[in-house]
């Protein structure tokens, strides 16, 4: 984990930064605790943020001129020795930054000018709007490259309809290490750089999901159910005025497990933007098979229009990455429960209040969803939810985590 030296090596020397002129850089969101903010303006844009990762380290910078500007060059010519400590060391610096390539030979680096990663090197510059290289300059990093790298994710977005964490080139590269450019401008202007390690907030698992999600509507026919939270690694998405848990997520074995508080929401209009989010997260892989319960034909189709690869089924089939069911049937609980401990996702909405009026047994240990979810630590209840149209807000909601057995 990086700490305040890290910091310090990086801005040492450096009073300011100006991030002036045509240039608008994106905000960075940092995921990881490994990832940490170097500049950070007034309004709390992250513009500069640096990362260890395996072996090595990055930094990543919210747009690519600031890697070809003169003003940068004291902050840049810190940022490559922190990267890869070897005054004799290699420098790779793509063809179309060559006020950076000039000061880093005229500092006496070994430059080689290049349009890709080539053998040999100890620290590669580049831009983030090319992805072929994606797993090659992962694995440079893992093993012990430095990456300096800069792109912003705005005006990609304008003509993507795709995920921009997921799908933009440059977060292809660098997400794995807990940084990503984002579609957001970021503030301009003349910013000082702070004497200690600006602090700001991790964008968490929370804040993946509902990403562009300003509300959603608990209304019409369906009732929810409440929710219940009973493990460390179970998490609110969206709480009600009164305190009623209507979806949730949690993190099992190697897998994760996203739920609806009714079945209905699985295949509401209204909720796409947030299921795409949570499809995400359960499988960062673009290229992720999808399985869709054959009862939930609109989001079948969202996903499939949003380019996932899906596939219609009742029930779990082998080669998924994220399985989208109901949560009434437990004949493949163990397989499903395996899944998901082995790296599957699960998205599975489903309200046991109805169960519980025909019949006897304890909803929490035998409706048929909860035989699936409970070891995630979610459970659904025989409570009514309440119903509304409700804001999703800034920070995850606290709730009490029900903790008796």
């Amino acid at each position: 984990m990086a700490d305040n030296e890290d910091y310090q090596c990086l801005v040492s020397g450096v009073g300011s930064l100006s991030f002036t002129g045509e240039a608008v850089p994106c905000k960075l969101l940092l995921r990881e605790p490994s990832a940490f903010p170097v500049l950070v303006s007034p309004r709390k844009d992250v513009l500069i943020a640096a990362s260890l990762y395996g072996k090595g380290k990055v930094v990543v910078m919210a747009h690519e001129e600031y890697l070809n500007r003169e003003s940068f060059m004291d902050f840049l010519k810190n940022a490559v020795p922190w990267l890869n400590p070897d005054p004799n060391v290699n420098i790779g610096v793509h063809n179309t930054l060559p006020v950076l390539s000039n000061n880093l030979s005229a500092s006496r680096y070994n430059v080689q000018n290049t349009s890709t990663l080539i053998q040999g090197l100890g620290v590669f510059c580049t831009t983030g709007y090319d992805d072929h290289q994606a797993e090659e300059i992962i694995s440079f990093v893992r093993e012990g490259g430095g990456l300096l790298i800069g792109a912003q994710a705005w005006h990609w977005s304008t003509t993507h309809k795709e995920n921009v964490l997921i799908y933009f080139p440059g977060n292809k590269i660098i997400s794995v290490c807990g940084i990503h450019f984002t579609s957001d401008y970021g503030e301009k202007g003349d910013f000082l750089v702070t004497e200690d390690m600006p602090q700001v907030p991790l964008y968490t698992d929370y804040h993946y999901l509902v990403r562009g999600v300003g509300s959603l509507s608990f209304t019409g026919e369906a009732v929810p159910c409440k929710l219940l939270l009973r493990g460390p690694s179970a998490f609110p998405v969206v709480v009600s005025p009164r305190k009623d848990v209507l979806i949730a997520a949690s993190h099992y074995g190697k897998g994760k497990v996203v739920v609806m508080a009714h079945e209905e929401y699985l295949n509401r209009e209204s909720f796409m933007d947030f299921l795409k989010n949570a499809v995400s997260w359960l499988n960062p892989n673009p290229n992720v098979n999808i399985g869709v319960h054959n009862t939930l034909p609109i989001l079948s189709n969202y996903l499939s229009a949003s380019g996932y690869k899906v596939q219609n089924t009742s029930t779990l089939i082998q080669g998924l990455g994220v399985f989208c069911t109901t949560g009434y049937d437990d004949h493949q609980a163990e397989e499903i429960i395996s899944f998901v401990r082995e790296g599957g996702g699960l998205l599975i909405g489903a309200q046991a209040w109805h169960w519980s009026t025909t019949h006897k047994e304890n909803v929490l240990y035998h409706f048929p969803g909860n035989k699936i979810i409970s070891v995630c630590g979610i459970q659904f209840t025989s409570e009514y939810g309440e119903k509304g149209d409700f804001s999703v807000t800034e920070d995850m909601p606290q709730v009490p985590v029900c903790t008796d057995q």
